[in-house]
């Protein structure tokens, strides 16, 4: 952008709903941390078109909008996101004009109020580098990606002294994409199938997973996403919306060796019966967490005991093998995993009283696998 002289530059706001909704988005990625300039938005218009930028230094997300404004000038510009988004909100509906009192400052005018705020150094905002070698490229439903992301981010960890912990990895595998998050209690992997993608296995850090699902989960069911892995990026491309993101370095564990492979009895359950029964136990046990789960007769029965109190509850299974069962697991860690599930039935696998439980849909073509570890006690 060239050198504003006062009053030279002036911006039209054509789309108030538009514009508000895009700085409302990219706000909310701006960080606020000590580094200043990451707290800002980057606004640049166009012949009428208008591009917002904001992260935090690991992830960024651009928005586009098509005759959003008018200027004669094109412009580029970084301000404070929380303080252009808040002033926003509060204008009156009428016409709103930006106008570059200098390089420096920025007047808002709306009718009678106007409001003047200080500019950042756009030259120090970080450039998004995009056009780094890729190593993969793929096309994907929008729906399956962040719905494959919401399931497995639930068994990452928010504590960042576990590396592994803290990420997702995404792994092709023949011809379905892998998603696996584990905390080193429990294991999830999401599955999509007849997804073509060249070779890579990477990891995005959890901060990355919740960025796309909130960016991308409202696109609709028909909306595909372009997704381009290079060595040290990921790049998710949607409707108007452009998310890029370092990927994490570091080792993942071995998945394949976290699954049980062997079966001493094999249960069939109702979903939300499961979860219905899981959910008032755990109103008792919240201190404790784990209970007793004890497959015996066509039932399996939870059990959990504290030092106020007692719960017991049945649901019915199918059961295959050793006929009586009993091992402690922790319940929220089985409430998060039911929910990431949408199957109306479950088959709980168990390989004996400590060792982990594999949870599946019971169909041969499992898209979710969950892995819970058994509480020694």
């Amino acid at each position: 952008m060239t050198k504003i002289h006062e009053g030279e530059v002036q911006i039209e706001v054509k789309d108030r709903e538009k514009f508000t909704s895009m700085l409302s988005n990219i706000a909310m990625i701006c960080s606020d941390s000590t580094n200043v300039i990451l707290s800002g938005i980057k606004i640049e218009t166009k012949k009428g078109n208008v591009l917002m930028t904001g992260g935090d230094g690991i992830v960024f997300t651009c928005v586009a909008g098509k005759d959003v404004v008018y200027s004669e000038t094109n412009t580029e510009f970084v301000i404070s996101a929380k303080l252009i988004s808040d002033v926003f909100k509060k204008l009156p509906k009428r016409e709103v004009i930006f106008l570059f009192v200098s390089e420096k400052m920025l007047r808002i005018k709306a009718g009678k109020p106007n409001f003047e705020l200080t500019l950042m150094d756009h030259s120090e905002y970080p450039v998004i580098n995009i056009q780094e070698k890729s190593v993969s490229k793929f096309e994907i439903a929008a729906h399956e990606f962040v719905g494959a992301l919401k399931s497995t981010v639930s068994s990452a960890s928010n504590d960042d002294t576990l590396l592994s912990g803290v990420n997702v990895e995404m792994l092709p595998i023949e011809n379905s994409l892998r998603f696996s998050a584990t905390d080193r209690h429990r294991l999830f992997c999401s599955y999509i199938r007849d997804v073509k993608a060249s070779p890579f296995r990477e990891t995005l850090s959890v901060v990355t997973c919740r960025e796309i699902i909130r960016c991308f989960e409202k696109v609709g069911n028909d909306v595909s996403l372009k997704v381009t892995i290079s060595k040290s990026l990921i790049s998710v491309m949607g409707p108007g919306i452009l998310l890029t993101s370092k990927i994490k370095e570091g080792e993942f564990p071995p998945v394949e060796q976290l699954i049980p492979r062997t079966f001493i009895t094999e249960t069939i359950s109702d979903r939300e019966a499961l979860y219905a029964a899981l959910m008032r136990s755990s109103v008792l046990i919240q201190s404790k967490k784990v209970a007793t789960f004890i497959v015996k007769d066509g039932e399996m029965t939870v059990v959990g005991k504290t030092d106020i109190g007692q719960t017991k509850e049945s649901v019915i299974c199918d059961s295959d093998g050793q006929v009586n069962m009993q091992i402690v697991l922790d319940v929220f860690f089985m409430i998060d995993v039911l929910k990431a599930f949408n199957s109306d039935k479950l088959m709980l696998s168990f390989s004996g009283p400590q060792s982990p439980v594999k949870i599946t849909e019971p169909t041969q073509e499992n898209s979710k696998v969950a892995v819970v570890n058994a509480v020694r006690q």
